[in-house]
């Protein structure tokens, strides 16, 4: 049945298509609609090239439909290239294909894409690159002695290069190719050029059709008469003398008037020897002449003396010796026929005693010469009226060749290579050149002696100990004297350690260059061996006892009284920052432990801000015995008192005995935790005092504690971003403790409080409405900066993604958090930079400058630092620093603000440099940046990112725009210089312009040394430091 139905279904369809086929339409049948095609001849080039003129040219193509035409770049945007038609209906079409010269030295591409429907056909255009041979210099300049040179090209074509046919005698070609060069440097070879004309020649170079000449010019050389002898001793018989001599220039000989000299033959020739005639010497007495060899052209005479002794004369070689300034043995012959005696006229000069022969040799000792100044001396020998005077002279440089040496010593001894400085050491320049060498204040002023008179190299990363040559370098030292501007000698806070040489604790002047170095950064738990100092705090001054109650003085004590009273008198000095906590539980414990067995211990002031510390840090329970005091000096200068310590703002702990005689003395270094410092002066105790004594705990009183964990990581909102994708902010604290963080308490209140902060400048104030604002509550058990207190974040970057995480909400991709601290004068300021964009900012209390400086400098732009560290006030940025500039700046656009380039065509901010409409803001190129006072340059005179002072310049507030815009905005925004520029109007103003170019105060310039130190960079993302990745780090510095 369904073999049936199916039959019949095929009988009705073939009825019904002969009536079709029967019908009066006598048509063809409608054809079915053609797939869409593109369709080009055979001989169609579809990657045509096109030449470097540019030019018009089509491109013939048959489409099935409608089409259109449009450009692609391929490398970068495209205006050279335009088509005409773009657009049209079915057929063939020739499309015009136009394009412009190009100018660049670079091939270039673009894609024409032609389209039918959902066909596409893609045609790849080529434009060839503009030839290039550039060389840098057409001129070379070489000196007559000749030697190698290069010739320094760039070129995209095959280069050769042909000296002209003149020349090829003395000019060669070193090391090169002469086709397809693989080099950028040819080599040339030009001979010495012994004319005294000067010479040239030309070199040219030819790639493609392009042509470049350099001209190579030599000196000639200097026109000289060299004579190979020019004294001449001769003997009262007479003898005929040879003189030999060689010229590149004519000369005349020019005899003296006398009857008893005559030259046997005279010519005048490039080089020639001439022979005089001496007649006998008949008299007692000895005669001289002179014979002069003269170019008057070039202003050049040459004398030969002619020395003729006396009959039955003593003869010797020459009349005068110099030697060296470190002694030798002078040996010389003495021709004569009589005996004669001999003496000299210095001490210096010492007779060694030989046996006399015919032709008598004698021989003398030279001392080194140990003075600054040249001297000479007389050897005088004689026989009855007979008498011959031989001169000696001797340098003064034998104590340059010693300190030379031992300049190198200490250079090798203490890791040279690596000193944050070593320029121009073990050079062949003077030493005075050498970095720190002979300088007054830092590299301002030279003193221009060849041995030592001060040697400043404090801060420089010396590692290592010091040589025994070292004491040399004290001998000539001069004390550090304000007066005459002397530096002296300073190797404090650098990594020397061991044992100091014998020869320099002997020393004379130890007593004074000592304290300048033994304060020195323990390296690696190694530091200067304390067995003998061989110091001793030797002044009577008088010492000022403080009340802590008070603050006040209470009274004076002489300083040797001060030791007298005890067998060990222990000082912590108390230097510079007024956060560092130095009166601890564990050295209060230290100090009961041994008081009652002869241990006095004192804390001793150089801090400006003293009455600030004892508010802070002083306890009530403290033991009476313990003092307080300011004034422990010690004369170390000419005219002028100084602390202890030798350099008064260096934190050190110091232990005296009873006669004032340093035993123990430490730099501290507060990157070292203190337990360490307290360990070495327990040993000290223990070895001089014996065992501690059993006495209560010491412990502080009336420390808040937390108790309450319950809000800990409780997130609450701020703000909201209004306008765009919104940039998150997380606000976190350290040091508020569980009373501190109820809803709107303290914390909630300085977390608005710095919101409106970062908020209160532009361009923060004007894109405010793209942040979200939030806060996360961190209870710490303490709220007091003493020395037991505990925090809970305590600079723990780990810990504080964990916090920012707890918001639900939250961009993870980066994380943006800024810590503050709630106790006041916490520590300084600084932040962590991770290459993600994440950061960490930690900021004191009431710095409204410092949290902008730190958050939005630092933080969200990656602007760096445009300060300079103290004590790098006279170091130039070295090239590893250039290099990471670089690295910063090209990977992750950091660093806007500042560069080594001192171009003003190639500095990061040359576009406004030429726009007038920023003429105002006095932008250029101020030197000092990135830490180092040379070779690194900032846009302006002050800026929030120099002192803290003062706004953000020009190139600051356009990053800061960049940066908020693309984040809040997206990939899809494109950044705009003429969309900036008429933001940025709102701060072309009289105010910004005042604040850019003012010259911050000392009291700004102190604030910020206590308040700020420089970021960190991490080359990783915050999630590596979650994972706990090995991470690089580095100070930006």
């Amino acid at each position: 049945m369904k073999t049936v139905f199916n039959y019949a279904a095929w009988l009705l369809f073939v009825i019904v298509f002969a009536l079709t086929g029967c019908s009066d339409d006598k048509g063809e049948p409608a054809p079915e609609t053609p797939e869409p095609s593109i369709e080009f001849g055979s001989e169609t080039d579809l990657k045509p090239v096109v030449s470097v003129e540019g030019g018009t040219s089509t491109l013939t193509f048959t489409a099935s439909d409608d089409w259109t035409a449009s450009v692609n770049a391929v490398t970068r945007a495209i205006d050279w290239l335009s088509i005409s038609p773009t657009q049209g209906g079915a057929g063939t079409v020739t499309l015009q294909i136009t394009t412009q010269p190009n100018d660049t030295y670079d091939e270039r591409n673009a894609a024409i894409v032609l389209s039918c429907g959902n066909v596409q056909e893609t045609v790849t255009l080529t434009q060839k690159q503009k030839d290039a041979l550039l060389i840098t210099s057409n001129k070379v300049e070489v000196e007559a002695i000749g030697g190698t040179f290069g010739i320094v090209l760039q070129a995209n074509v095959d280069v050769s290069y042909e000296i002209e046919e003149a020349a090829k005698k003395w000019l060669t070609v070193a090391s090169s190719s002469t086709r397809g060069l693989t080099t950028s440097t040819l080599n040339f070879q030009a001979s010495e050029n012994t004319d005294t004309e000067a010479r040239q020649a030309v070199i040219t170079l030819r790639g493609g059709e392009l042509t470049e000449k350099v001209t190579v010019y030599q000196a000639g050389s200097d026109p000289s008469i060299l004579l190979s002898q020019k004294e001449y001793t001769v003997a009262s018989d007479g003898e005929t003398i040879q003189v030999e001599l060689k010229s590149n220039v004519s000369y005349e000989v020019v005899m003296p008037e006398l009857q008893w000299i005559t030259e046997s033959s005279t010519r005048a020739v490039s080089s020639y020897t001439h022979y005089f005639v001496i007649s006998p010497n008949d008299t007692y007495d000895a005669r001289s002449a002179e014979i002069s060899f003269i170019n008057k052209e070039n202003n050049i005479e040459e004398k030969v003396v002619i020395t003729q002794v006396q009959k039955d004369a003593i003869i010797v070689a020459q009349s005068e010796y110099t030697v060296a300034s470190e002694g030798d043995r002078l040996d010389f012959s003495v021709n004569t026929n009589v005996d004669f005696t001999v003496e000299t006229s210095v001490d210096w000069i010492q007779q060694v005693t030989t046996r006399g022969l015919v032709e008598k040799p004698l021989s003398f000792n030279i001392a080194a010469n140990m003075t600054d100044n040249n001297r000479e001396g007389e050897i005088i020998i004689s026989y009855k009226g007979l008498k011959q005077k031989i001169k000696v002279f001797q340098g003064s440089d034998y104590l340059a060749k010693r300190h030379r040496e031992a300049l190198i010593a200490l250079y090798k001894a203490t890791n040279g290579d690596n000193w944050y400085n070593n320029t121009n050491w073990c050079s062949d320049k003077p030493i005075y050149e050498w970095y720190g060498v002979n300088h007054c204040y830092g590299d301002l002023e030279r003193i221009k002696k060849d041995y030592v008179v001060s040697l400043y190299l404090p801060k420089n990363g010396l590692v290592g100990s010091l040589p025994e040559e070292f004491s040399l370098l004290m001998d000539s030292c001069n004390l550090q004297n304000d007066y005459t501007k002397d530096l002296g000698l300073d190797l404090t806070l650098n990594n020397i350690y061991g044992n100091i040489p014998i020869h320099v604790l002997n020393h004379s002047k130890w007593n004074e260059f000592g304290w300048y170095i033994i304060p020195q950064i323990p390296y690696k738990g190694n530091s200067l061996k304390t067995e003998s100092y061989n110091l001793s705090f030797r002044d009577a001054v008088d010492v000022r006892i403080l009340d802590p109650e008070t603050c006040a003085y209470d009274g004076e004590i002489l300083s040797q009284d001060l030791f007298k009273k005890n067998k060990l008198t222990l000082v912590y000095c108390i230097t510079g920052q007024i956060d560092v906590i130095d009166l601890t539980k564990n050295r209060i414990n230290m100090h009961l432990d041994y008081h009652n067995k002869g241990l006095s211990t004192i804390y001793n002031f150089w801090l400006k801000n003293r009455n600030e510390w004892f508010q802070k840090f002083y306890p009530q329970n403290l033991p009476s015995d313990i003092l307080f005091t300011e004034g422990l000096y010690h004369d170390v200068y000419y005219w002028k008192y100084e602390p202890v310590l030798g350099i008064y703002f260096y934190p050190g702990i110091y232990i005296y005995d009873s006669y004032g005689n340093l035993i123990y003395y430490t730099f501290v270094d507060y990157n070292i935790d203190f337990s360490w410092y307290d360990q070495q002066v327990e040993n000290i105790l223990r070895e001089r005092l014996g065992e501690p004594e059993e006495h209560p705990d010491f412990d502080f009183d009336d420390l808040y504690t937390s108790t309450d964990y319950s809000r800990d990581g409780e997130v609450f909102v701020l703000q909201k971003a209004s306008v765009g994708k919104g940039i998150d902010l997380v606000f976190l604290g350290d040091g508020f403790v569980d009373k501190e963080l109820e809803p709107d308490g303290y914390f909630e209140q300085r977390v608005r409080e710095d919101m409106e902060k970062l908020f209160s400048v532009e361009p923060y104030k004007s894109l405010r409405n793209r942040f979200n604002i939030y806060g996360v509550k961190v209870v710490s058990p303490n709220n007091v900066l003493t020395p037991e207190a505990e925090f809970r974040i305590k600079e723990n970057n780990k810990l504080c993604f964990e916090y920012a995480s707890k918001i639900s909400e939250i961009n993870k991709e980066q994380l943006m958090i800024g810590v503050i601290y709630g106790p006041k004068d916490c520590w300084r300021a600084f932040t962590t930079m991770y290459v993600d964009g994440s950061f960490i900012a930690y900021i004191p209390d009431d710095e409204t400058n410092i949290l902008l400086h730190e958050i939005g400098g630092h933080g969200f732009a990656k602007l760096l630092d445009e300060y300079v560290e103290f004590g790098n006030e006279q170091l130039t940025l070295p090239q590893e620093n250039q290099n990471e500039l670089d690295e910063v700046w090209h990977n992750w656009g950091w660093g806007a603000n500042v560069d080594w380039r001192n171009d003003v065509t190639t500095v990061k901010w040359a576009h406004f440099l030429k726009d007038s409409r920023y003429a105002g803001e006095e932008l250029g190129l101020y030197e000092g940046a990135y830490l180092y006072g040379y070779g690194a340059y900032r846009p302006t005179e002050n800026s929030m990112m120099r002192y803290n002072d003062a706004p953000f310049n020009a190139p600051s507030r356009e990053q800061i725009y960049k940066t908020i815009m693309q984040m809040s905005e997206g990939e899809s925004w494109t950044y705009n210089y003429e969309d900036f520029v008429q933001y940025d109007a709102i701060n072309r103003n009289a105010a910004t312009t005042r604040g850019l170019q003012k010259q911050p105060t000392e009291d700004q310039i102190d604030k910020w040394k206590k308040s700020h130190r420089p970021p960190v960079k991490i080359k990783g993302t915050w999630r590596d430091a979650m994972k706990k990745k090995r991470q690089i780090t580095s100070p930006l510095r």
